[in-house]
């Protein structure tokens, strides 16, 4: 069992070579430490609709799959087939598919393969060579601004959706 030895025509699997890897050895920009193993991933058989949505991830989030929404995520990779329709916060955007709307981030990375059409608002932009874009760019003033809302029960009453507000003052407003 232990004495086989190995024959030419032995061979071992070969390693998937994933264009874009969730988490293999993701930097943060300016040091060396490593991003978090976790994170999440929505996959290329999703699409996920609705007015007002909001997807928040306190990690990494991969979006493989059509997001018609606003995404949050301290850093967030749109794949090659992943598409957004909404606006977009984070820490770290990298853009390898579609992004429509607004992208709001301290660095944005358009690869050649994205195709960006709306608003981007950043520290630093990275566009490759092929990577598609169309709208208006515009340096933050204050990297303060960038900072995305990870934590969405912090948020004060008045902030909350107007149709929650509105059916809970009417109820208030007549009494029984």
């Amino acid at each position: 069992m232990f004495n086989q030895q190995r024959t030419e025509t032995d061979t071992l699997p070969e390693p998937k070579n994933d264009p874009v890897p969730l988490h293999a050895e993701a930097m943060v920009s300016g040091s060396a430490a490593p991003l978090s193993t976790t994170g999440s991933v929505i996959g290329s058989d999703l699409m996920i609709l609705g007015e007002r949505l909001q997807i928040i991830s306190q990690d990494v989030l991969q979006i493989d799959g059509d997001v018609q929404g606003d995404v949050s995520g301290r850093r967030v990779t749109i794949g090659p087939d992943g598409s957004v329709t909404g606006t977009i916060s984070s820490e770290h955007v990298d853009v390898f598919g579609g992004i429509r709307g607004a992208v709001r981030a301290g660095e944005v990375v358009l690869h050649p393969s994205s195709h960006v059409d709306g608003e981007i608002v950043h520290q630093s932009l990275s566009v490759a060579a092929g990577a598609s874009f169309e709208g208006r760019v515009r340096r933050a003033k204050d990297k303060d601004e960038l900072t995305p809302d990870l934590n969405p029960q912090a948020r004060k009453p008045e902030d909350k959706a107007p149709l929650v507000t509105s059916l809970l003052s009417e109820s208030t407003e007549h009494p029984h």
